[in-house]
Order: structure tokens, then sequence, then C-alpha cells
């Protein structure tokens, strides 16, 4: 064992904040790493896991393999137990497994939006690039009509006519495609 280690030890033993960070650093570096931190609170994790690594340094049973792995095989082992206790006894949150909180999409509602945005690019690609580039300024880029008019060099009028007629192109290129 590294004098490293064996001070690391001696100072977490004691109860050496710095020691207690170090460790806490080794731990949470390996709950990211398996990102377990997105299924339980990560401080609940590193604490069970001091509390193991410090009943092991206690027993002595640690030995000598160095410090760190020591620490993060405690830390992963930690973490399986967690997973494993989890789903012995699942929290009871009162909804069915299908069930969507309120406001956010469901599976039908995303695959109805990307065929959409599929039918929309099928439709857009159909487009001359004049109107595809007329249509990316009102609709993606969100620019008002006058700096449109500033950016072809147009009056307003002229801007407007031009607009219904990419519009209408676009709603014939449209009716075309689902006429298939």
């Amino acid at each position: 064992m590294s004098d490293r280690d064996q001070s690391i030890i001696d100072a977490f033993l004691r109860g050496d904040p710095q020691a207690v960070a170090t460790i806490s650093v080794w731990i949470a570096q390996v709950i990211r790493c398996k990102s377990w931190n997105h299924l339980f609170d990560a401080d609940d994790i590193i604490q069970e896991t001091l509390v193991a690594v410090l009943v092991d340094l206690r027993r002595q049973t640690y030995r000598g393999e160095g410090l760190r792995a020591f620490v993060q095989r405690v830390s992963s082992n930690k973490c399986v137990d967690i997973i494993r206790r989890h789903g012995r006894n699942p929290v009871d949150s009162g909804l069915n497994d299908c069930d969507v909180p309120d406001g956010l999409p469901t599976a039908e509602d995303n695959l109805e939006m990307r065929q959409q945005i599929r039918f929309a690019e099928t439709v857009l690609a159909e487009l001359n690039p004049a109107d595809r580039q007329l249509l990316r300024w009102l609709c993606i880029e969100g620019l008002d009509r006058r700096t449109i008019a500033r950016l072809l060099g147009i009056s307003d009028g002229a801007l407007r006519k031009r607009i219904c007629d990419c519009l209408k192109r676009a709603g014939e290129v449209r009716a075309r495609m689902e006429k298939r």
C-alpha cells in the first residue's frame, strides 16, 4: 500500500474533512460515470458508500489494492445494491406504467409530430430555393416582413405578393403529395 493511501486512510478514520472530501469525489466519479445520479439522489449514494468504506476500513478488510480502486468498487457495489433494493420495493407513484404527466407529449404525439416534420421537409424539398429561403425567414427565423423586404430589396407590397405565391405553391405541392 502506498504512503499516500495510508495517510488518506488514517485521516479518513480520524474524520478529517479533506480525506472525506477526497473519497467523496472518487465516489461521485463512479456515480456520474455510470449515470446512476439520474436514477437516485447522488448524495444518498455517497453517504451510504462513505459508511460502507468506513466500516470496511475499521474491520480491516481493505487488502491494499489501491485505495481509490477499493473505494470505487465499494461505490459501484453500493449503487447496484440500491438499484436492486429499489427494484424489489418500487415506489408507488399512483400512476400506471403508461400514464404520462400532464403537459408531456405521448409516444403517439411524438410519432405524429415526426411524420409531420418529414412531410414538411418533403414539401420544402419540392419548392424552389427562393421559396425555401422565404419560408425559412418567415417560419423558422421569425423575421418580420420589413426585414425580409429589406433583405430582398423589394417593397412591402411586392413581398406580400411573393409570400402569397410561395404559400400557394407550397399548398399545391402538399395537395399533390397527399393524393399519393
